[in-house]
């Protein structure tokens, strides 16, 4: 059975974080998982949406969505960036 679940950084479990971490290593295999978990760390925040696919209990898929604003002429300008 496949499901889709999403969570906010805060809610992720360190768990959550870890088999992440295990997913994205799988493909970047040059970095090592205390590499991983470190740029987990340093570039998401508390609000940052994290989408998680798995088929059973193990993830098989995984992106996260960042809300993000910028500063430009005395105007925020909202934007989303697609990550991971």
């Amino acid at each position: 059975m496949i499901k889709i679940i999403s969570k906010n950084t805060e809610k992720l479990t360190n768990k959550d974080v870890v088999q992440i971490c295990l997913l994205k290593k799988s493909e970047w295999k040059k970095y090592s998982i205390k590499s991983q978990l470190h740029f987990f760390k340093k570039n998401y925040k508390k609000k940052d949406l994290h989408n998680c696919i798995y088929i059973g209990k193990s993830l098989v898929g995984y992106n996260s969505l960042k809300k993000r604003s910028i500063r430009l002429k005395s105007k925020n300008i909202g934007y989303f960036i697609f990550d991971s």
